[in-house]
């Protein structure tokens, strides 16, 4: 079965504001909803729609966060264990 092409990005596009998915986008997020659940899979609970990345990618963009504010947060987030007293 022959793949489908992903549109290449328009670099014109770049600050345009968020579009809503085509109905091919929800179409496929649809079936691959039934086929994880056919298969008695569950999508991951981190899954963020890419709309609401591409939000969040334009504020930073428009307000990006300084150094030290990064350094803070990731050190309060205490890096992939979890743990605050052993930042990655």
């Amino acid at each position: 079965m022959p793949q489908p092409s992903v549109p290449t990005p328009n670099p014109a596009d770049a600050g345009a504001p968020a579009q809503r998915p085509s109905a091919l986008e929800t179409s496929v997020e649809t079936m691959a909803a039934e086929v994880m659940a056919g298969l008695g899979l569950e999508p991951p609970a981190s899954e963020v729609p890419l709309q609401d990345l591409a939000q969040l990618e334009q504020i930073n963009e428009e307000q990006p966060l300084p150094e030290e504010e990064l350094a803070r947060q990731a050190l309060q987030a205490g890096g992939a264990d979890g743990d605050p007293s052993t930042p990655e």
